[in-house]
Formats: structure tokens, sequence, C-alpha cells
């Protein structure tokens, strides 16, 4: 296999859009990273209407780092308005509700919505092994509001 195929194992993937898959991106010139920090687990991919979010999930992904943290069992949330749809991004904090409030993980939020973006068109959930955020991306009709890289939508329970 290809360096450039090693690291983007999800082309082979389309096919399973509908079933948990588990993705374990190990290449030979991955950075100094440990296994579990490079296992990325798309658990659900969505039934739903189609559209193209990738370019709002850097701006979801660093926003989340400059909030407060999410409480247990609460969620940060991000709505984006697109070419004739709206971008819906959350980020679920799996801790318990004993435990203290997180902040996402920038680079956590990236890898897995990247990989929602390629694997699930109508968008869907992951999260990193051992990582205490689920993420989602969820593109549907109609609209947001004001658009929310212009400072628009955002709301943390």
């Amino acid at each position: 296999m290809e360096d450039e195929d090693c690291c983007q194992p999800w082309r082979y993937l389309k096919q399973a859009r509908k079933s948990p898959i588990l993705l374990p991106i190990i290449c030979e010139n991955a950075l100094q990273l440990s296994q579990d920090e490079l296992r990325t687990n798309i658990s659900t991919c969505l039934d739903g209407t189609e559209g193209s979010c990738a370019s709002f999930i850097q701006t979801f992904c660093q926003s989340g780092q400059d909030i407060l943290p999410v409480g247990p069992q609460n969620t940060y949330a991000r709505c984006f308005n697109a070419n004739g749809f709206k971008c819906d991004f959350t980020a679920w904090n799996l801790l318990p509700s004993s435990s203290q409030g997180n902040v996402p993980s920038g680079v956590n939020c990236q890898t897995v919505l990247d990989t929602v973006a390629e694997v699930c068109p109508q968008g869907g959930q992951g999260s990193i092994t051992a990582g205490t955020f689920v993420f989602t991306l969820d593109p549907n009709t109609g609209s947001c509001g004001a658009d929310a890289i212009s400072g628009g939508l955002g709301s943390s329970t």
C-alpha cells in the first residue's frame, strides 16, 4: 500500500457507511502519536440531507478551544449556513456527572469530523478512542440564521 493510501483508509470504507467503523490510522511516517491518538471511531453515519460541511470543521473545532469547559454529559454546538442548507456541529462531553467540565480537543475534533465528512456525506458522529467527547456533523435543510463564521449561533449546555 502506498503511503498516501496508508493515511486515508476511509477511502476503502465508503461502502460500509451504515455500520460502526473503527479506523486505525497507522502510518510509518505518523508524527510521534500514540496508537490511541490515531484511532478514529465513526459510530454512526446519518440518513438525511447530504451536504458538504467540511469547510466549517476547522472553525468549529478551533472555536471549541475558546469556550468555558463543557459540563459532564453536556454539549457545545454551533450552526453554520452553507449554500442552500445548514451544518450543525456538536461536541458532547461523555464524562460522568461526578466529573468536572472539559474543553474538547481541537486535534481530536478535527480528526473525527474530517473523517466523518469523508465517509458520511449525510453527516455522522464519532470519537477518538479513549477520548471524552463525541463529535457530530449534521447537514440539514433550512437556515440557522446568522452565519456562525460572522459570530452567529453557538451554544453550550
